[in-house]
């Protein structure tokens, strides 16, 4: 920009000029190197964003190792199935071995749905601010996996509980436990760790194996 393109008759004035590169990229035309442009103060520093140099890292070692192939598939199928036992199990269990009132299913449904959704947002916040030698996601993963297994075992023992209506106040609890375990391990924690694992060039074959294992 001059000070005529801005309507004025002064003489041009220098402008600042950012140049943004690969490293050892080259200037367009240039043998060997490129000088880049002058900013005002004269320096000839090229200025890289930290987090574009991180993408650019990241870009560069672009492929996924085999171990995290197979810790993906089996987290994923592992979590598919516990999901699926909760939808289409604990309900029946609850109509056959405490009561054949629809209510307390209504409520267990309820209250997971919020506690799945309550759960997910907080601890997926929690765990992009965790910072830990064994890096943001794999605690709330491992943590979670074995306490989620845990809760989805124990979920039976409720049957031996006489009383109905106390039955029916912990099958909700325990159901609430699980799913805050199920969400916090899954949906807080594996998916995002799906999501950090890939590239721009593998991501669609990073997501298809979180996706493949829902059917």
């Amino acid at each position: 920009a001059t000070a005529q393109n801005r309507g004025h008759t002064d003489a041009a004035l220098p402008v600042s000029v950012h140049v943004r590169r690969w490293p050892g990229e080259l200037e367009p035309g240039a043998g060997t190197a490129h000088t880049p442009t002058p900013n005002y103060w004269g320096s000839t520093e090229t200025h890289f964003n930290p987090r574009e140099v991180e993408a650019m890292k990241k870009d560069l070692s672009s492929s996924i190792s085999p171990r995290s192939w197979i810790v993906m598939a089996a987290l994923a199928l592992t979590g598919q199935i516990a999901w699926a036992v909760e939808n289409a199990w604990f309900n029946t269990f609850v109509y056959d071995s405490l009561t054949p009132d629809p209510r307390p299913v209504a409520w267990m449904v309820a209250a997971s749905a919020i506690t799945a959704t309550l759960t997910t947002l907080l601890m997926g916040t929690l765990s992009d601010r965790t910072g830990s030698r064994w890096g943001r996601r794999r605690p709330y993963i491992l943590i979670g996996y074995v306490l989620w297994g845990l809760a989805t075992i124990l979920f039976p023992t409720v049957a031996y509980i006489r009383v109905t209506s106390i039955a029916v106040i912990m099958v909700v609890v325990a159901d609430s436990v699980m799913t805050f375990f199920g969400s916090t391990a899954n949906d807080a924690a594996f998916n995002p760790w799906t999501a950090d694992i890939p590239t721009s060039k593998n991501r669609g074959r990073g997501e298809g194996v979180p996706n493949l294992s829902m059917f």
